[in-house]
């Protein structure tokens, strides 16, 4: 049989390739999937693309009522597949599935339905144990990635797709939740979601991370990167692999698809199936992709009911963390310093988290840097301040 090369150069294929393309079924990878499978069944039938679908009408006019000569050899093929050849069911239902098509688009309709092909065990999802004691057994980068893939059930060809231009407007306005807008790859679905606050946390400490080294972000800087070659983008199967790794060091099957399972199933009873839908860039039953997307406030305020329930890392309570940046500014004030002027001159940004992490690390230096002079009068500031937050704590609760 000719090469997948070649095989593109026939009409019938020209036609349903571009019918794949039209209805946005897949990604290249998909297109040269369903080649290969074209080209194995050309192979078992001793037929070209042409000579299939013309033994195909010929048959159908013979005996309209009765499958076609394809669709019969299709059946045979299928049954080759799955004992001769010991291929899976679901590789064999996929194959019939892109042989249908190519048939469909050359006016050729299957009669029968495509045979089912559950597979005989279902990999489950890791309870969430697992999966907090594989997060904290992960480095800063893998827990961003897997984070990523798990806040929001995204597929791992969106998730390398992400850029510092996807996430800007949040990092701009030092927004407790990154909030993502984007178009799914495999099936043009557009999607609105949002990650947690610790994995909120981590992006903004990896961008951070990669200015120090003296890396320039503009829009379409890739969010994931490779480690030895900053700036380029990593692939889904580096993806695929690091996830894999993940699972591995807690003895846990884990691939992307786990957490796109997760946060459907997990996400589902809490705010309904249309809204994870719209989360998770999912078509709707009955509907398709044709349904409004909430905006970005309602989308943050769904994901908000979800957090708790997919989040691998306890959020921490910015209430406890205002309450330490108010203490370590008094703190400051008695030493005769400006805790307002000092996070102007250090560019600090205005999340609390940044702020309270500066002024507590710059009290340190100065306490360690008085003498015994100003202890005393410094240890009356921190009790007071203490006394301070404990009732900003207790007025919160």
């Amino acid at each position: 049989m000719t090469g997948e090369k070649e095989l593109k150069e026939y009409k019938t294929v020209q036609l349903w390739l571009a019918d794949v393309i039209q209805a946005r079924t897949g990604s290249e990878k998909t297109l040269k999937l369903y080649a290969t499978i074209l080209q194995q069944f050309s192979e078992f039938a001793k037929k070209d693309p042409d000579e299939l679908v013309t033994d195909a009408r010929r048959s159908k006019l013979e005996q309209p009522e009765e499958r076609n000569r394809g669709e019969l050899l299709m059946g045979d093929w299928f049954k080759w597949l799955v004992t001769e050849g010991k291929y899976s069911r679901m590789y064999a239902k996929t194959c019939y599935g892109a042989i249908r098509s190519f048939y469909r688009s050359n006016n050729i309709r299957f009669m029968g339905k495509t045979p089912p092909a559950t597979p005989k065990t279902r990999r489950p999802i890791p309870d969430k144990e697992t999966l907090q004691k594989a997060w904290r057994l992960a480095t800063p980068i893998t827990r961003m990635r897997v984070g990523i893939l798990n806040d929001t059930g995204m597929r791992p060809e969106d998730a390398v797709k992400l850029t510092y231009g996807d996430i800007k407007k949040s990092l701009d306005g030092n927004k407790d939740r990154i909030y993502i807008e984007r178009v799914g790859k495999k099936e043009g679905v557009e999607f609105h979601v949002c990650l947690s606050r610790p994995v909120t946390e981590l992006v903004y400490q990896h961008i951070k991370d990669r200015e120090k080294k003296g890396e320039s972000m503009t829009d379409e800087t890739p969010l994931m990167t490779r480690s030895k070659e900053p700036g380029k983008p990593i692939t889904g199967n580096m993806l695929w692999r690091e996830v894999k790794g993940f699972g591995e060091k807690v003895g846990a099957n884990i691939s992307p698809r786990t957490f796109r399972k997760r946060f459907r199933t997990q996400g589902s009873p809490i705010v309904g199936q249309d809204a994870i839908c719209a989360m998770g860039g999912w078509k709707l039953q009955g509907v398709g992709d044709n349904y409004y997307l909430p905006n970005e406030d309602d989308t943050r305020k769904l994901y908000a009911k979800l957090e708790e329930a997919l989040c691998l890392e306890e959020p921490r309570d910015n209430r406890n963390m205002e309450a330490q940046r108010e203490m370590a500014a008094n703190v400051l004030r008695a030493a005769g310093l400006d805790p307002d002027r000092m996070l102007r001159e250090a560019c600090v940004g205005a999340r609390v988290e940044e702020q309270a992490a500066f002024l507590t690390k710059t009290m340190v230096g100065v306490m360690q840097g008085n003498g015994t002079n100003t202890v005393e009068k410094i240890g009356a500031m921190i009790a007071d301040a203490i006394t301070y937050a404990k009732k900003v704590t207790e007025t919160a609760h």
